[in-house]
């Protein structure tokens, strides 16, 4: 099985933010204990390219470059 992540990645928040920063390396920890004894195949996905980005975004989102 195949698994991509990316809780390596920084997260550009501002301080006291709320969203939890911990919460895809938690999510990947559970999804590995549930698991068990399966084979499981990690990768970290490739950076999305602009054009990918502008295929699910507005391009005014890709102009804020806020990542």
């Amino acid at each position: 099985m195949k698994i991509f992540y990316t809780d390596s990645f920084p997260l550009p928040l501002p301080e006291k933010y709320s969203f939890p920063n911990d919460k895809y390396f938690l999510l990947r920890m559970r999804i590995l204990e549930e698991l068990g004894d399966q084979p499981v195949d990690l990768r970290v996905p490739e950076l999305a390219s602009d054009k990918d980005i502008i295929r699910a975004h507005d391009p005014e989102y890709l102009a804020l470059r806020i990542w």
